[in-house]
């Protein structure tokens, strides 16, 4: 791997729970993706809907 500084890019995966499946599908894609890019010094955080807490909020969830 380069020594190069690692640029790392975030993204967000939200829908609706009949989508759960594809949410899956695509979170392994990055990741074996993730594999191939980090020699390239790249990578992709992906944050799914199902990572945050189901938990009462002072404002929206999604706001959050």
């Amino acid at each position: 791997m380069s020594t190069a500084a690692i640029t790392t890019r975030r993204i967000f995966l939200a829908s609706s729970a009949e989508l759960a499946d594809h949410r899956r599908d695509f979170a392994i894609a990055i990741r074996r993706r993730n594999d191939l890019w980090i020699d390239q010094a790249a990578y992709l955080r992906l944050t799914i809907w199902e990572d945050f807490l189901d938990a009462p909020s002072k404002t929206r969830l999604q706001d959050e």
